[in-house]
């Protein structure tokens, strides 16, 4: 955050908060009008560690970045003021129909969230598009790192 550095996270420590398991993560895409499109997505990693998530193929999010890949995402945690830390990603989303890829992230998200397994995921998947977030800039804050959040 660019008005408190003593809050912001490390790479490591961002790298943590995002792979702590049953996080949600609030997902903006941009609308045909140029408004906001906010939506809260379960997400996981691909097998070489980039951020991703899936989307149905006809989705109001899979057409907005279709159109507009242009993307920002919130995972935040905490209840009490002391405890907040987030990391917001701006960056473009590429999807990707691959059946591999999309198995990837749903193998990641599975194991992420407490979730009944699909018994046919690639009959699930196939009707869904993969989104793989390209970071552009990455913001970040901790208020556990100040002494006066206690």
């Amino acid at each position: 955050m660019a008005g408190r550095p003593e809050l912001r996270m490390t790479e490591a420590e961002v790298r943590r908060t995002l792979a702590e398991a049953g996080q949600h993560m609030v997902v903006a895409t941009v609308l045909p009008d140029g408004r906001p499109h906010l939506t809260v997505v379960w997400y996981g990693f691909t097998e070489d560690g980039r951020l991703g998530f899936t989307v149905p193929a006809d989705s109001r999010k899979a057409r907005n970045l279709a159109r507009d890949p242009r993307v920002t995402l919130l995972v935040e945690a905490g209840t009490r003021h002391g405890d907040l830390r987030g990391v917001q990603i701006t960056g473009r989303a590429v999807l990707d129909d691959r059946l591999s890829t999309k198995l990837e992230i749903h193998a990641s998200v599975a194991a992420r969230y407490p979730t009944k397994p699909s018994s046919s995921p690639e009959r699930v998947m196939g009707r869904r598009l993969a989104v793989i977030v390209e970071p552009e800039e990455i913001l970040s804050w901790d208020h556990r790192k100040t002494a006066d959040s206690r």
